[in-house]
């Protein structure tokens, strides 16, 4: 009799802790995302891949092709492919990232033939060979932008650097509500959070503005983006983005 009540305390004690390894395991999570950013007629793409987990995670590789990524116009028709007539060489080779680091790749997507405006969606897969099982991780991640053939909203934008991290900006605006919005980024990370502008007139008019703006995290970066935008009034979406690198003058 005590040699079963032995085995039924092992058994119950063999399922708790499994329960609880099951349930640590599902919550090591690696985060691969995509982010494009329009800067001109170019499309700045970030892939990053981050361990939001308690160990180290390794990913093999059996080629220098780690990831690849389409761009669909209208999420149907296919207009650009990163792995497109590219050659990649057989390699070897493991990935390792800590916890809490993120590993990230940057591509520039800019095409050569005119593009239509509308909405564009970009599909982005993490290709390894071998995964560690115990991380709970989704390969493919996608996200969308806009392409405009002349901006209806933003025009004759100019940039002056004053001094390091503080520029002034001048241009013209033709606004819904008379006003409109900008941030500021590296590509990775917000620098400056969303800032209202005030303009003298609605569309269908343009209307001239000036406003100086100081970027002070210049640790990590010296590459400024500047986005101006309007904003849908009934769901919060960002409109007419129009998106510009900080240089010296432009």
């Amino acid at each position: 009799m005590k040699n079963k009540w032995l085995c039924f305390f092992f058994c119950i004690s063999f399922i708790l802790v499994n329960s609880i390894n099951v349930r640590a395991v599902s919550g090591q999570k690696v985060v691969w995302k995509v982010e494009p950013t329009v800067v001109g007629d170019e499309v700045k793409i970030n892939l990053s891949l981050h361990n939001n987990s308690s160990r180290e995670v390794l990913f093999q590789f059996a080629t220098n092709k780690m990831y690849d990524y389409v761009i669909l116009h209208d999420g149907k028709r296919e207009v650009y492919r990163y792995s497109l007539n590219k050659k990649f060489s057989k390699s070897d080779h493991t990935l390792k990232i800590m916890p809490g680091q993120t590993k990230v790749w940057t591509s520039i997507w800019k095409n050569e033939t005119p593009v239509h405006s509308g909405l564009y969606k970009i599909k982005a897969r993490f290709l390894p060979t071998k995964t560690d099982p115990n991380i709970v991780f989704e390969k493919i991640a996608d996200n969308q932008f806009i392409l405009s053939n002349g901006n209806e909203v933003f025009r004759n934008i100019k940039i002056k650097q004053l001094e390091k991290g503080k520029y002034r900006v001048k241009g013209e605006a033709r606004t819904r509500e008379g006003s409109f919005y900008y941030s500021v980024d590296d590509g990775h990370h917000e620098l400056m959070g969303e800032t209202l502008v005030k303009v003298n007139k609605k569309e269908p008019n343009w209307s001239k503005f000036s406003f100086n703006l100081t970027v002070k995290n210049l640790k990590h970066t010296n590459k400024h983006i500047l986005t101006l935008y309007e904003r849908n009034q009934n769901d919060g979406t960002f409109l007419h983005q129009y998106s510009i690198l900080l240089k010296k003058d432009q």
